[in-house]
């Protein structure tokens, strides 16, 4: 099993999309049923717009800035320099959690 954050992410990614296809596809059944029982074939079809269904997919630069906004910074600077041990094991921390690693 890698241990590296862009396989985990990935993987996250895989699983967030199988929730929304799955859930969208059931949204699409429930319609189908209801404007069947409802007799509504003429007004309306079992579509599901992907903005209308309720959990969203993965979006890489997204999380990227929610984990900005959340004081998340890498523990190497952009001049190669390590930060404080403190700093990096905050950061390694909510990376474990966000990505659920085992390091």
């Amino acid at each position: 099993m890698s241990r590296l954050i862009s396989d985990k992410y990935k993987q996250w990614e895989a699983e967030c999309n199988n929730r929304f296809d799955t859930l969208k596809a059931n949204e699409e059944q429930l319609n189908e049923i209801f404007i069947e029982i409802y007799g509504l074939q003429d007004e309306l079809t079992p579509d599901v717009d992907d903005k209308d269904v309720t959990v969203r997919k993965a979006d890489l630069t997204r999380e990227i800035k929610s984990l900005k906004l959340a004081g998340i910074q890498s523990p190497v600077t952009f001049t190669g320099k390590v930060k404080p041990p403190e700093k990096i094991q905050n950061y390694w921390t909510v990376m474990k959690s966000l990505m659920s690693i085992e390091m």
